[in-house]
């Protein structure tokens, strides 16, 4: 499964990136970014978890696995 961020959705409200921070940085003006070595890549196990749950936190579901 991969994850990306809907920018258009993102608040910057930082959740997802202050705490799953092996999946997602801060990027320009505070909106989110999967961390460059992870986009575009099926996710496995811990990371997998990780962006499950950020998608599952964020307040705007801008966050979306599939």
């Amino acid at each position: 499964m991969k994850v990306h961020i809907e920018k258009d959705l993102c608040t910057s409200c930082g959740i997802c990136y202050e705490t799953f921070v092996n999946v997602f940085v801060e990027g320009e003006e505070g909106i989110s970014e999967v961390k460059d070595d992870l986009k575009g890549k099926d996710l496995k196990d811990s990371l997998l978890k990780e962006a499950i749950s950020a998608a599952e936190e964020c307040p705007a579901g801008a966050i979306v696995v599939k």
